[in-house]
């Protein structure tokens, strides 16, 4: 009888002792998987350190190219009066605005594309669809956006022009300059 009672003790014991190994290794998972993220993070952001802010693609932070200051030109695109008329998408109460800007494409002279697309001269035959893509862009965003978020509104036309040129990247990096909403 002393046998069959220290053998079912035993028995709940190492029930007991299943139950709650079970428990600590569910509770300590999402702590340990959290910790993981973490490190990971942490990694990532020193591998971008160590890469002097470049990604695996060659570019910086925030998608920009890091550029030679040697292979970087610029060009303005605008019109013959200079500057550029756009319309903005209208505003919760129905007040439609425009924006009057140049847009400043820097360009990457070390790329190849650019031997092919990026002269001056091939540039000015383009001018005009490239301000409808850029015009595009502006019809899609805000007054507020535009004024809250110009960062954002240089990448989506970056990106449209980037697509233009079948997504050549000779044309890096996108500003505006003289920005007046009306």
């Amino acid at each position: 009888m002393k046998k069959n009672l220290l053998s079912i003790l035993i028995l709940a014991l190492v029930v007991v002792n299943l139950l709650m190994t079970a428990f600590l290794l569910f509770s300590v998972m999402s702590t340990n998987s959290k910790a993981g993220k973490l490190v990971q993070d942490v990694a990532a952001a020193l591998e971008l350190e160590a890469n002097s802010g470049m990604n695996g693609d060659g570019t910086g932070l925030g998608g920009t190219v890091n550029v030679n200051i040697a292979d970087r030109i610029t060009y303005n695109l605008q019109r013959a009066d200079g500057n550029l008329t756009f319309a903005l998408k209208p505003d919760e109460s129905g007040q439609h605005y425009a924006v009057v800007t140049t847009i400043i494409l820097s360009l990457d002279t070390s790329n190849p594309d650019y031997k092919t697309y990026g002269s001056a001269d091939l540039l000015a035959g383009e001018t005009e669809s490239l301000i409808s893509r850029a015009g595009d862009v502006f019809a899609r965003h805000t007054v507020d956006e535009l004024m809250s978020d110009q960062a954002t509104i240089r990448q989506e036309v970056l990106t449209e022009l980037q697509a233009h040129y079948g997504g050549s990247k000779f044309i890096y990096e996108v500003a505006f300059s003289g920005l007046l909403t009306q």
